[in-house]
């Protein structure tokens, strides 16, 4: 497993653009996991992501797990740190 902090760069946040990627990265690459006040959030339902509302400057914990575990982490990484939409 690879556990890091990430934070929102885009500057609307975490919106449904960015919750719908995020479902397709984890369906295409296995286990990611968001973690935010010890609540564990599975980022292949966008819909969860959402829930958490994450506005831009907001540090999430990113946690992935199996075969493609590093692929993973860094689409994650590389759609948070995004500046525009995805």
């Amino acid at each position: 497993m690879i556990e890091r902090e990430v934070v929102v760069s885009n500057r609307l946040g975490v919106h449904s653009r960015v919750a719908s990627e995020l479902a397709r990265i984890a369906l295409d690459y296995g286990s990611v996991y968001m973690v935010r006040h010890d609540e564990i959030i599975d980022c292949s339902s966008a819909l969860e992501v959402l829930s958490l509302g994450l506005a831009y400057g907001a540090k999430i914990t990113i946690r992935t797990d199996g075969d493609l575990k590093k692929e993973a982490m860094a689409a994650v990484e590389v759609l948070l740190n995004r500046r525009e939409d995805p």
